[in-house]
């Protein structure tokens, strides 16, 4: 993800993931490890242009998949959406 979200928008990310990892993988936050990696907008580049560039006047959803070892299947979680 880009850097310069809020601590508390990645706090509020990595609670929701949990929540919803243990809801729909039945899988206990204290059995997961999330790990966030925040890269400079100007490491990316989409649209033709370097990522700092870019202005994006749009909300910014987060999927995620998580593959389970047990079920040996990757589910598709609900969306995260940042500001």
């Amino acid at each position: 993800m880009f850097e310069a979200r809020s601590i508390e928008t990645k706090k509020n990310f990595i609670r929701l993931l949990f929540e919803r990892v243990h809801r729909e993988l039945n899988l206990a936050p204290a059995n997961l490890e999330v790990t966030t990696t925040e890269t400079p907008k100007h490491n990316w580049g989409f649209r033709g242009q370097p990522g700092d560039e870019i202005s994006l006047n749009c909300k910014v959803e987060v999927y995620f998949g998580i593959y389970s070892r047990r079920t040996k299947r990757c589910n598709r979680s609900s969306t995260f959406s940042a500001p």
